[in-house]
Protein backbone atom coordinates (compact mmCIF):
# COMPACT_ATOMS: atom_id res chain seq x y z
CA UNK A 1 0.00 0.00 0.00
CA UNK A 2 1.85 2.87 -1.17
CA UNK A 3 1.03 6.84 -1.63
CA UNK A 4 -2.63 5.80 -2.24
CA UNK A 5 -5.57 7.26 -1.06
CA UNK A 6 -7.85 6.48 1.93
CA UNK A 7 -11.27 6.27 0.53
CA UNK A 8 -13.51 3.40 -1.47
CA UNK A 9 -16.26 3.01 -3.44
CA UNK A 10 -19.14 2.12 -0.99
CA UNK A 11 -20.44 3.50 2.02
CA UNK A 12 -19.92 0.44 4.22
CA UNK A 13 -17.44 -2.25 5.47
CA UNK A 14 -14.43 -3.22 3.18
CA UNK A 15 -13.95 -6.29 4.88
CA UNK A 16 -14.80 -8.09 7.85
CA UNK A 17 -13.70 -11.28 9.95
CA UNK A 18 -16.25 -12.94 12.14
CA UNK A 19 -16.79 -15.99 13.32
CA UNK A 20 -20.07 -17.46 12.26
CA UNK A 21 -21.69 -20.15 14.81
CA UNK A 22 -25.08 -19.17 14.53
CA UNK A 23 -26.77 -17.01 11.19
CA UNK A 24 -28.13 -14.39 13.00
CA UNK A 25 -25.77 -13.91 15.37
CA UNK A 26 -22.94 -13.24 12.81
CA UNK A 27 -25.00 -11.06 10.47
CA UNK A 28 -26.19 -8.93 13.51
CA UNK A 29 -22.92 -8.57 14.58
CA UNK A 30 -21.10 -7.83 11.23
CA UNK A 31 -18.94 -4.56 11.98
CA UNK A 32 -19.96 -1.20 10.74
CA UNK A 33 -16.29 -0.09 10.79
CA UNK A 34 -13.09 -1.14 10.72
CA UNK A 35 -12.03 -4.90 10.01
CA UNK A 36 -11.05 -6.66 12.97
CA UNK A 37 -8.68 -8.52 11.61
CA UNK A 38 -7.00 -7.02 8.86
CA UNK A 39 -7.78 -3.81 7.07
CA UNK A 40 -5.35 -1.52 4.37
CA UNK A 41 -8.71 0.13 3.88
CA UNK A 42 -10.25 2.58 5.85
CA UNK A 43 -13.77 1.78 6.04
CA UNK A 44 -16.34 5.00 5.52
CA UNK A 45 -19.62 6.12 6.75
CA UNK A 46 -21.92 7.44 4.48
CA UNK A 47 -20.30 10.92 4.13
CA UNK A 48 -17.14 9.84 3.79
CA UNK A 49 -15.64 10.00 7.12
CA UNK A 50 -13.16 7.59 8.75
CA UNK A 51 -14.94 5.61 11.14
CA UNK A 52 -13.76 2.65 13.38
CA UNK A 53 -10.35 3.80 13.53
CA UNK A 54 -8.13 4.97 16.83
CA UNK A 55 -6.94 8.64 16.46
CA UNK A 56 -3.72 9.22 14.34
CA UNK A 57 -0.54 8.36 16.17
CA UNK A 58 3.06 9.19 14.68
CA UNK A 59 5.46 6.77 15.79
CA UNK A 60 9.12 7.69 14.70
CA UNK A 61 10.72 5.54 12.14
CA UNK A 62 14.31 3.53 12.94
CA UNK A 63 17.07 6.50 12.58
CA UNK A 64 17.75 4.85 8.97
CA UNK A 65 14.69 6.85 7.70
CA UNK A 66 13.46 10.15 7.68
CA UNK A 67 9.58 10.51 8.04
CA UNK A 68 8.02 12.40 5.26
CA UNK A 69 4.23 12.47 6.25
CA UNK A 70 1.77 9.73 6.33
CA UNK A 71 0.77 8.01 2.96
CA UNK A 72 -2.17 5.79 3.86
CA UNK A 73 -4.19 4.23 7.18
CA UNK A 74 -5.68 0.85 7.86
CA UNK A 75 -7.66 -0.91 10.56
CA UNK A 76 -4.41 -2.53 11.89
CA UNK A 77 -1.35 -0.76 9.94
CA UNK A 78 -0.14 2.70 9.31
CA UNK A 79 2.03 3.70 6.05
CA UNK A 80 4.14 6.85 5.88
CA UNK A 81 6.58 7.61 3.20
CA UNK A 82 10.34 8.11 4.47
CA UNK A 83 13.65 8.58 3.05
CA UNK A 84 16.15 5.92 3.13
CA UNK A 85 19.41 7.91 4.15
CA UNK A 86 21.75 4.69 3.55
CA UNK A 87 20.10 4.27 -0.30
CA UNK A 88 18.86 7.55 -0.87
CA UNK A 89 15.73 6.67 -2.22
CA UNK A 90 12.25 6.93 -0.59
CA UNK A 91 10.44 4.29 -0.02
CA UNK A 92 6.57 3.62 2.08
CA UNK A 93 7.27 2.02 5.54
CA UNK A 94 4.67 -0.27 6.88
CA UNK A 95 4.15 -0.73 10.42
CA UNK A 96 1.77 -2.56 12.49
CA UNK A 97 0.04 -0.51 14.92
CA UNK A 98 -0.53 -2.12 18.09
CA UNK A 99 -4.20 -2.55 19.18
CA UNK A 100 -3.56 -4.11 22.67
CA UNK A 101 -5.64 -7.29 21.32
CA UNK A 102 -4.15 -10.87 20.62
CA UNK A 103 -0.68 -9.01 19.17
CA UNK A 104 0.98 -11.98 18.56
CA UNK A 105 -1.66 -13.05 16.13
CA UNK A 106 -1.56 -9.35 14.90
CA UNK A 107 2.25 -9.45 14.17
CA UNK A 108 2.55 -12.82 12.85
CA UNK A 109 -0.34 -11.71 9.91
CA UNK A 110 1.73 -8.60 9.49
CA UNK A 111 5.04 -10.19 9.15
CA UNK A 112 3.11 -12.96 6.85
CA UNK A 113 2.23 -10.40 4.42
CA UNK A 114 5.40 -8.77 4.10
CA UNK A 115 7.26 -12.66 3.55
CA UNK A 116 4.61 -13.78 1.00
CA UNK A 117 4.76 -10.04 -1.02
CA UNK A 118 8.79 -10.49 -0.75
CA UNK A 119 8.53 -14.10 -2.61
CA UNK A 120 6.45 -13.06 -5.15
CA UNK A 121 9.13 -11.35 -7.32
CA UNK A 122 6.92 -10.06 -10.32
CA UNK A 123 6.80 -6.90 -12.30
CA UNK A 124 3.30 -6.17 -11.47
CA UNK A 125 4.01 -7.38 -7.66
CA UNK A 126 5.33 -4.38 -5.34
CA UNK A 127 8.57 -5.35 -4.35
CA UNK A 128 9.64 -5.95 -0.67
CA UNK A 129 12.72 -4.11 0.83
CA UNK A 130 13.13 -4.75 4.54
CA UNK A 131 11.32 -5.91 7.51
CA UNK A 132 12.43 -4.01 11.08
CA UNK A 133 10.91 -3.38 14.49
CA UNK A 134 9.61 0.00 15.13
CA UNK A 135 12.72 1.46 18.18
CA UNK A 136 9.96 3.11 19.82
CA UNK A 137 7.01 0.88 20.41
CA UNK A 138 8.44 -2.88 19.01
CA UNK A 139 6.05 -2.64 16.50
CA UNK A 140 7.36 -4.56 13.36
CA UNK A 141 7.62 -2.69 9.93
CA UNK A 142 8.59 -3.56 6.28
CA UNK A 143 9.07 -1.46 3.68
CA UNK A 144 8.79 -1.42 -0.06
CA UNK A 145 8.37 0.70 -3.10
CA UNK A 146 6.38 3.96 -2.94
CA UNK A 147 4.34 3.81 -5.79
CA UNK A 148 3.58 7.49 -7.00
CA UNK A 149 0.15 7.33 -8.98
CA UNK A 150 -3.13 6.32 -8.23
CA UNK A 151 -5.40 3.30 -6.99
CA UNK A 152 -7.37 1.44 -10.33
CA UNK A 153 -10.72 2.45 -8.40
CA UNK A 154 -9.59 6.19 -9.01
CA UNK A 155 -8.93 5.53 -12.59
CA UNK A 156 -12.35 3.80 -13.09
CA UNK A 157 -14.23 6.22 -10.94
CA UNK A 158 -12.95 9.23 -13.26
CA UNK A 159 -14.80 7.71 -15.98
CA UNK A 160 -18.04 5.55 -13.99
CA UNK A 161 -20.82 8.40 -15.73
CA UNK A 162 -19.66 8.43 -19.12
CA UNK A 163 -19.98 5.51 -21.79
CA UNK A 164 -17.44 3.28 -22.43
CA UNK A 165 -15.35 4.16 -25.68
CA UNK A 166 -12.39 2.14 -27.31
CA UNK A 167 -9.81 4.04 -26.24
CA UNK A 168 -10.78 4.47 -22.70
CA UNK A 169 -11.69 0.69 -22.63
CA UNK A 170 -8.58 -0.18 -24.13
CA UNK A 171 -6.47 1.88 -21.49
CA UNK A 172 -8.34 -0.10 -18.26
CA UNK A 173 -8.26 -3.59 -20.08
CA UNK A 174 -4.32 -3.09 -20.20
CA UNK A 175 -4.32 -2.78 -16.23
CA UNK A 176 -6.36 -5.70 -15.90
CA UNK A 177 -4.67 -7.88 -18.33
CA UNK A 178 -1.11 -7.21 -16.13
CA UNK A 179 -3.15 -7.86 -12.95
CA UNK A 180 -4.21 -11.33 -14.41
CA UNK A 181 -0.43 -11.70 -14.64
CA UNK A 182 0.14 -11.24 -11.37
CA UNK A 183 -2.33 -13.14 -9.81
CA UNK A 184 -1.60 -15.97 -12.10
CA UNK A 185 1.94 -16.08 -10.87
CA UNK A 186 0.98 -16.16 -7.11
CA UNK A 187 -1.31 -18.96 -8.02
CA UNK A 188 1.50 -20.55 -9.59
CA UNK A 189 3.92 -20.87 -6.36
CA UNK A 190 0.30 -21.59 -4.54
CA UNK A 191 -0.73 -18.35 -3.10
CA UNK A 192 -4.17 -16.95 -3.27
CA UNK A 193 -4.81 -13.04 -2.66
CA UNK A 194 -8.35 -13.25 -1.52
CA UNK A 195 -9.21 -9.82 -1.69
CA UNK A 196 -8.83 -8.37 -5.02
CA UNK A 197 -10.52 -5.29 -5.48
CA UNK A 198 -9.85 -1.81 -7.49
CA UNK A 199 -8.69 -0.28 -4.28
CA UNK A 200 -5.72 -2.95 -4.23
CA UNK A 201 -4.66 -1.85 -7.20
CA UNK A 202 -1.83 0.73 -8.04
CA UNK A 203 -1.44 2.39 -11.30
CA UNK A 204 2.38 4.23 -10.98
CA UNK A 205 2.29 7.61 -12.89
CA UNK A 206 4.22 6.10 -15.92
CA UNK A 207 1.63 3.20 -16.54
CA UNK A 208 3.23 0.10 -13.80
CA UNK A 209 0.74 -2.04 -12.30
CA UNK A 210 0.90 -3.16 -9.25
CA UNK A 211 -1.06 -5.60 -7.24
CA UNK A 212 -1.33 -4.62 -3.68
CA UNK A 213 -2.07 -5.68 0.02
CA UNK A 214 -1.44 -9.49 -0.08
CA UNK A 215 -2.54 -9.09 4.07
CA UNK A 216 -5.16 -11.47 4.19
CA UNK A 217 -3.86 -13.80 1.39
CA UNK A 218 -4.24 -17.80 1.86
CA UNK A 219 -1.15 -20.32 1.38
CA UNK A 220 -2.49 -23.29 -0.70
CA UNK A 221 -1.31 -25.68 -3.37
CA UNK A 222 0.31 -24.34 -6.69
CA UNK A 223 -1.27 -24.07 -9.43
CA UNK A 224 -0.01 -27.57 -11.65
CA UNK A 225 -1.10 -25.69 -14.98
CA UNK A 226 1.52 -23.04 -13.90
CA UNK A 227 3.74 -24.50 -11.29
CA UNK A 228 6.44 -26.13 -13.46
CA UNK A 229 9.90 -24.93 -12.13
CA UNK A 230 8.66 -22.56 -10.00
CA UNK A 231 9.30 -22.86 -6.10
CA UNK A 232 6.18 -22.37 -4.26
CA UNK A 233 6.26 -19.62 -1.53
CA UNK A 234 7.15 -20.80 2.47
CA UNK A 235 5.92 -19.33 5.71
CA UNK A 236 7.25 -20.18 8.84
CA UNK A 237 4.87 -22.48 10.36
CA UNK A 238 4.70 -20.26 13.66
CA UNK A 239 4.05 -17.38 11.65
CA UNK A 240 0.49 -18.35 10.01
CA UNK A 241 -2.78 -17.88 11.73
CA UNK A 242 -5.41 -20.30 11.88
CA UNK A 243 -8.77 -19.49 10.47
CA UNK A 244 -11.63 -22.00 11.61
CA UNK A 245 -14.54 -21.90 9.61
CA UNK A 246 -16.75 -19.80 9.51
CA UNK A 247 -14.72 -17.20 9.55
CA UNK A 248 -15.62 -14.72 7.09
CA UNK A 249 -12.42 -12.96 5.40
CA UNK A 250 -12.12 -10.46 2.24
CA UNK A 251 -13.94 -7.57 0.69
CA UNK A 252 -18.05 -7.62 0.88
CA UNK A 253 -18.18 -5.58 -2.07
CA UNK A 254 -16.21 -8.25 -4.40
CA UNK A 255 -16.49 -11.24 -2.09
CA UNK A 256 -17.03 -14.58 -3.79
CA UNK A 257 -19.76 -17.23 -2.16
CA UNK A 258 -17.47 -19.33 -0.39
CA UNK A 259 -15.76 -16.30 1.50
CA UNK A 260 -19.32 -14.62 2.58
CA UNK A 261 -19.83 -18.05 3.09
CA UNK A 262 -17.27 -18.30 5.77
CA UNK A 263 -16.43 -21.67 3.81
CA UNK A 264 -12.42 -21.47 4.44
CA UNK A 265 -11.78 -25.09 3.61
CA UNK A 266 -13.05 -24.06 0.21
CA UNK A 267 -10.74 -21.11 -0.81
CA UNK A 268 -8.50 -21.76 -3.88
CA UNK A 269 -7.28 -20.19 -6.92
CA UNK A 270 -11.31 -19.76 -7.96
CA UNK A 271 -11.86 -17.53 -5.19
CA UNK A 272 -9.59 -15.25 -6.71
CA UNK A 273 -10.74 -15.89 -10.36
CA UNK A 274 -13.99 -14.70 -8.88
CA UNK A 275 -12.32 -11.38 -7.24
CA UNK A 276 -10.17 -10.77 -10.88
CA UNK A 277 -14.53 -11.39 -12.34
CA UNK A 278 -15.57 -8.34 -9.70
CA UNK A 279 -12.97 -6.32 -10.68
CA UNK A 280 -13.47 -6.57 -14.41
CA UNK A 281 -17.32 -5.88 -13.37
CA UNK A 282 -16.62 -2.81 -11.99
CA UNK A 283 -14.54 -1.66 -14.81
CA UNK A 284 -17.25 -2.19 -17.02
CA UNK A 285 -20.18 -1.08 -14.88
CA UNK A 286 -18.31 1.74 -12.83
CA UNK A 287 -19.72 -0.15 -9.77
CA UNK A 288 -18.75 -2.90 -7.68
CA UNK A 289 -21.13 -5.87 -7.99
CA UNK A 290 -23.02 -5.82 -4.78
CA UNK A 291 -24.92 -2.83 -3.35
CA UNK A 292 -26.75 -2.90 -0.22
CA UNK A 293 -28.28 -0.27 2.38
CA UNK A 294 -26.24 -2.20 4.76
CA UNK A 295 -23.24 -4.92 5.38
CA UNK A 296 -25.73 -7.25 6.07
CA UNK A 297 -27.88 -6.98 3.52
CA UNK A 298 -24.32 -6.95 0.93
CA UNK A 299 -23.39 -9.81 2.71
CA UNK A 300 -26.67 -11.87 1.73
CA UNK A 301 -26.03 -11.23 -2.14
CA UNK A 302 -22.68 -12.28 -1.86
CA UNK A 303 -23.25 -15.51 -0.11
CA UNK A 304 -25.64 -16.11 -3.61
CA UNK A 305 -23.90 -14.25 -5.81
CA UNK A 306 -26.68 -12.07 -6.97
CA UNK A 307 -25.52 -10.24 -8.90
CA UNK A 308 -27.15 -7.70 -11.64
CA UNK A 309 -26.24 -7.61 -15.14
CA UNK A 310 -23.86 -4.71 -16.16
CA UNK A 311 -26.65 -3.37 -18.60
CA UNK A 312 -29.23 -3.30 -16.15
CA UNK A 313 -26.99 -1.36 -13.77
CA UNK A 314 -24.92 0.84 -16.22
CA UNK A 315 -27.19 0.83 -19.54
CA UNK A 316 -25.23 4.26 -19.82
CA UNK A 317 -21.76 2.86 -20.17
CA UNK A 318 -22.61 1.02 -23.41
CA UNK A 319 -20.67 -1.84 -22.08
CA UNK A 320 -19.36 -4.37 -24.46
CA UNK A 321 -21.80 -7.62 -24.15
CA UNK A 322 -19.08 -10.09 -24.77
CA UNK A 323 -16.62 -8.57 -21.49
CA UNK A 324 -19.85 -8.31 -19.63
CA UNK A 325 -20.30 -12.11 -20.21
CA UNK A 326 -17.10 -12.90 -19.34
CA UNK A 327 -17.32 -10.98 -16.22
CA UNK A 328 -20.29 -12.92 -15.34
CA UNK A 329 -18.81 -16.21 -15.83
CA UNK A 330 -15.86 -15.77 -13.85
CA UNK A 331 -18.23 -14.65 -10.60
CA UNK A 332 -20.48 -17.69 -11.15
CA UNK A 333 -21.58 -19.14 -8.00
CA UNK A 334 -20.04 -22.48 -8.70
CA UNK A 335 -16.77 -22.76 -8.50
CA UNK A 336 -16.93 -24.62 -11.09
CA UNK A 337 -18.84 -22.93 -14.30
CA UNK A 338 -15.88 -19.78 -13.42
CA UNK A 339 -13.13 -20.22 -15.81
CA UNK A 340 -10.77 -22.91 -14.80
CA UNK A 341 -7.47 -20.59 -14.47
CA UNK A 342 -6.71 -17.14 -14.50
CA UNK A 343 -5.06 -18.05 -17.97
CA UNK A 344 -8.10 -18.94 -19.56
CA UNK A 345 -9.89 -15.39 -18.07
CA UNK A 346 -7.07 -13.46 -19.52
CA UNK A 347 -7.43 -15.61 -22.86
CA UNK A 348 -10.91 -14.60 -22.72
CA UNK A 349 -10.53 -10.82 -22.42
CA UNK A 350 -7.36 -10.93 -25.03
CA UNK A 351 -9.91 -12.64 -27.97
CA UNK A 352 -12.17 -9.67 -27.29
CA UNK A 353 -9.33 -6.82 -26.97
CA UNK A 354 -8.75 -8.12 -30.47
CA UNK A 355 -12.54 -7.31 -31.45
CA UNK A 356 -16.20 -8.27 -31.19
CA UNK A 357 -16.39 -7.01 -27.81
CA UNK A 358 -19.74 -5.46 -28.66
CA UNK A 359 -20.82 -8.29 -30.51
CA UNK A 360 -22.91 -9.95 -28.14
CA UNK A 361 -23.30 -13.80 -28.40
CA UNK A 362 -26.64 -15.29 -27.87
CA UNK A 363 -27.60 -19.30 -27.90
CA UNK A 364 -30.48 -20.51 -29.63
CA UNK A 365 -32.19 -24.50 -28.85
CA UNK A 366 -33.15 -26.10 -32.02
CA UNK A 367 -36.39 -25.35 -33.85
CA UNK A 368 -35.81 -21.89 -32.89
CA UNK A 369 -36.73 -19.32 -35.74
CA UNK A 370 -33.94 -16.84 -35.57
CA UNK A 371 -35.07 -14.87 -38.34
CA UNK A 372 -38.74 -14.38 -39.20
CA UNK A 373 -38.95 -14.08 -42.93
CA UNK A 374 -41.16 -10.77 -43.98
CA UNK A 375 -39.97 -8.85 -40.87
CA UNK A 376 -38.06 -5.77 -40.37
CA UNK A 377 -34.31 -6.96 -39.89
CA UNK A 378 -32.13 -4.91 -37.92
CA UNK A 379 -29.52 -7.38 -36.77
CA UNK A 380 -27.05 -10.14 -38.79
CA UNK A 381 -25.77 -13.31 -37.34
CA UNK A 382 -22.37 -14.74 -37.94
CA UNK A 383 -23.10 -18.72 -37.01
CA UNK A 384 -20.26 -20.01 -34.57
CA UNK A 385 -21.80 -23.02 -33.65
CA UNK A 386 -24.43 -25.88 -34.69
CA UNK A 387 -26.34 -25.90 -38.23
CA UNK A 388 -28.98 -23.49 -39.24
CA UNK A 389 -31.76 -24.14 -41.96
CA UNK A 390 -32.82 -21.09 -44.82
CA UNK A 391 -36.23 -21.49 -45.87
CA UNK A 392 -39.65 -19.42 -47.72
CA UNK A 393 -42.74 -20.28 -47.42
CA UNK A 394 -44.69 -20.16 -50.89
CA UNK A 395 -48.67 -20.76 -51.04
CA UNK A 396 -48.05 -21.86 -47.41
CA UNK A 397 -45.70 -24.53 -48.16
CA UNK A 398 -42.15 -24.22 -46.79
CA UNK A 399 -39.51 -24.42 -49.45
CA UNK A 400 -36.04 -24.91 -48.17
CA UNK A 401 -32.89 -23.08 -49.54
CA UNK A 402 -29.76 -23.76 -47.86
CA UNK A 403 -28.17 -25.10 -45.07
CA UNK A 404 -25.78 -23.16 -42.91
CA UNK A 405 -22.65 -24.15 -40.97
CA UNK A 406 -20.25 -22.40 -38.56
CA UNK A 407 -18.59 -19.13 -39.93
CA UNK A 408 -21.63 -18.59 -42.24
CA UNK A 409 -23.45 -15.36 -42.34
CA UNK A 410 -27.24 -14.61 -42.39
CA UNK A 411 -29.24 -11.41 -42.55
CA UNK A 412 -26.39 -8.71 -43.21
CA UNK A 413 -28.70 -7.04 -45.30
CA UNK A 414 -30.23 -5.59 -42.64
CA UNK A 415 -27.51 -4.16 -41.43
CA UNK A 416 -27.19 -1.80 -44.24
CA UNK A 417 -30.90 -1.76 -45.43
CA UNK A 418 -34.13 -1.23 -43.81
CA UNK A 419 -35.21 -3.83 -46.36
CA UNK A 420 -38.09 -6.73 -44.73
CA UNK A 421 -36.20 -9.95 -44.34
CA UNK A 422 -36.91 -12.48 -47.50
CA UNK A 423 -36.30 -15.90 -45.79
CA UNK A 424 -36.50 -17.18 -42.23
CA UNK A 425 -33.81 -19.28 -40.74
CA UNK A 426 -34.01 -22.10 -38.08
CA UNK A 427 -31.93 -23.18 -35.66
CA UNK A 428 -31.36 -26.81 -36.81
CA UNK A 429 -29.28 -28.23 -33.99
CA UNK A 430 -28.84 -25.92 -30.65
CA UNK A 431 -26.85 -22.81 -32.41
CA UNK A 432 -24.28 -19.72 -31.04
CA UNK A 433 -24.24 -16.79 -32.95
CA UNK A 434 -22.49 -13.35 -32.78
CA UNK A 435 -25.41 -10.68 -33.34
CA UNK A 436 -23.91 -7.65 -35.36
CA UNK A 437 -26.25 -4.28 -35.22
CA UNK A 438 -25.09 -1.30 -37.25
CA UNK A 439 -24.41 0.27 -33.83
CA UNK A 440 -22.12 -2.52 -32.60
CA UNK A 441 -20.32 -2.35 -36.06
CA UNK A 442 -20.01 1.27 -35.68
CA UNK A 443 -18.69 0.76 -32.22
CA UNK A 444 -16.44 -2.01 -33.30
CA UNK A 445 -14.81 0.52 -36.16
CA UNK A 446 -14.17 3.37 -33.94
CA UNK A 447 -10.09 4.10 -33.70
CA UNK A 448 -9.64 2.29 -37.59
CA UNK A 449 -10.12 4.78 -39.38
CA UNK A 450 -9.35 3.18 -42.80
CA UNK A 451 -11.09 0.43 -41.85
CA UNK A 452 -14.12 2.34 -41.38
CA UNK A 453 -14.04 4.25 -44.18
CA UNK A 454 -13.93 1.11 -46.04
CA UNK A 455 -16.69 -0.77 -44.42
CA UNK A 456 -18.50 2.68 -44.99
CA UNK A 457 -18.01 2.77 -48.45
CA UNK A 458 -19.07 -0.96 -49.18
CA UNK A 459 -22.11 -0.60 -47.05
CA UNK A 460 -23.16 2.39 -49.27
CA UNK A 461 -22.23 0.71 -52.68
CA UNK A 462 -24.10 -2.25 -51.21
CA UNK A 463 -27.58 -0.71 -50.61
CA UNK A 464 -27.12 1.33 -53.26
CA UNK A 465 -26.98 -1.88 -55.16
CA UNK A 466 -29.81 -3.50 -53.31
CA UNK A 467 -32.43 -0.58 -54.32
CA UNK A 468 -31.02 -0.74 -57.90
CA UNK A 469 -32.50 -4.66 -58.35
CA UNK A 470 -35.41 -3.84 -56.04
CA UNK A 471 -36.47 -1.57 -57.95
CA UNK A 472 -35.81 -3.48 -61.44
CA UNK A 473 -37.77 -6.35 -60.13
CA UNK A 474 -40.55 -4.38 -59.24
CA UNK A 475 -40.21 -2.86 -62.82
CA UNK A 476 -40.02 -6.59 -64.31
CA UNK A 477 -42.45 -7.75 -62.72
CA UNK A 478 -44.96 -4.77 -63.85
CA UNK A 479 -44.01 -6.07 -67.59
CA UNK A 480 -45.21 -9.42 -66.51
CA UNK A 481 -41.98 -10.98 -66.16
CA UNK A 482 -41.54 -11.72 -62.32
CA UNK A 483 -37.89 -12.62 -61.39
CA UNK A 484 -37.31 -15.70 -58.84
CA UNK A 485 -35.81 -13.09 -55.87
CA UNK A 486 -34.81 -15.99 -53.80
CA UNK A 487 -31.55 -15.81 -52.07
CA UNK A 488 -29.15 -18.16 -51.40
CA UNK A 489 -29.31 -17.05 -48.04
CA UNK A 490 -31.36 -15.26 -46.05
CA UNK A 491 -30.42 -11.36 -46.90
Amino acid sequence: MANRRIDSLPPFPQRSAQKDPAEERALGALPLGADTVHDDVAARNSIGETIGLPPPEVVAPPSRYIDEGSVGRGGMSDVRRVQDREVGRRVALKHLRRSGTAPDAEANRFLTEASITGQLEHPNIIPVHEVGVMPADGSPYFTMKLVEGQTFADQIRATQDEPLTPASLEVLLEVFVRICDAVAYAHARGVVHRDLKPENIMVASHGQVYVMDWGVAFIGAPSPADAEGIRPVVVPKERLVGEESGYIVGTLLYMSPEQARGHTEEIDSQTDIFGLGAILYTLLAGRPPYDGRSAVVVLSRARDADIESVEQVAPHRSAPPELARIAIKAMSKAKGDRHATVAALKADVATVMRGGGWFQTLRFPAGTVIVQEGTPGEAAFILLKGECDVFKMERDKRRDISRLGPGEVFGEVAVFTSRLRVASVVARTDVEVKVVTRDSLGRELVGREWLHGFVTALANRFAHLDGEVTRLRALLAELGHPVDATPSREG
